[in-house]
């Protein structure tokens, strides 16, 4: 079945962030050959690679529009890993702006299966406090779902005392049930519904499907 692209606006801060569902059943795109897979899951496809790098081009423009008045002060703090993909597919986009002596990564544990643990561990490589002191941090992340990771990294950032923080994540996933509500997320990709999402170069289950750049709804049997 080939895949229909959706047009979005090229302008992130004049539009609303598209919302993304999954189509009608005998609409679904469902991947069932994936070494990656185990007995009884299968792939939906929700969001295709096309689409994905069209979006992150559009951010990375935004992005690049509003660093240029903040340069040479400027952190981009990524999540790592989904959050430090994300980055680097935004970096594809704006090389000039987002240079390695930029990036600094914070390593954040919260995710055992496809339920948030609750809690957080923060893993090397730690932030260092100094290095986001009276800058303008952009911290990425791959998905805002229950919000403690981005609580997490955006405490630890405050730590610093940065001039200015931004925010920009590829999904925002809606419904999830007791969420931590985040202030203002300056750059989002898509909103999504509250299915357990793998691919788009960032998104993994236990180490799996990081590699898919289409992102695509796992589903399991059990």
């Amino acid at each position: 079945m080939a895949i229909q692209e959706r047009l979005y606006p090229t302008s992130v801060a004049e539009q609303e962030v598209p919302h993304i569902h999954l189509p009608d059943p005998d609409k679904l795109i469902i991947k069932t050959k994936d070494p990656q897979l185990q007995p009884g899951e299968h792939l939906a496809l929700l969001i295709s690679e096309k689409e994905i790098n069209q979006r992150v081009a559009e951010i990375a423009l935004a992005i690049e529009r509003d660093c240029k008045a903040l340069l040479p002060n400027v952190v981009f703090v990524s999540i790592e890993t989904g959050g430090g993909r994300f980055l680097e597919l935004l970096q594809r986009k704006i090389p000039d702006i987002i240079i390695e002596e930029r990036v600094k990564p914070m390593r954040i544990k919260s995710y055992l299966d496809t339920r948030s643990i609750g809690e957080l561990e923060f893993l090397p490589p730690l932030l260092d406090p100094e290095k986001v002191h009276d800058q303008h941090v952009f911290i990425v992340e791959d998905i805002y779902d229950t919000g403690l990771t981005l609580r997490g990294a955006i405490e630890k950032v405050q730590q610093g005392k940065p001039t200015s923080t931004s925010i920009a994540i590829l999904l925002d996933k809606q419904g999830v049930t007791g969420r931590i509500a985040i202030p203002e997320i300056e750059y989002c990709g898509f909103k999504i519904d509250n299915e357990f999402v793998v691919g788009a170069s960032c998104l993994d289950y236990n180490e799996r499907f990081r590699n898919l750049k289409n992102l695509w709804v796992l589903v399991s049997a059990a």
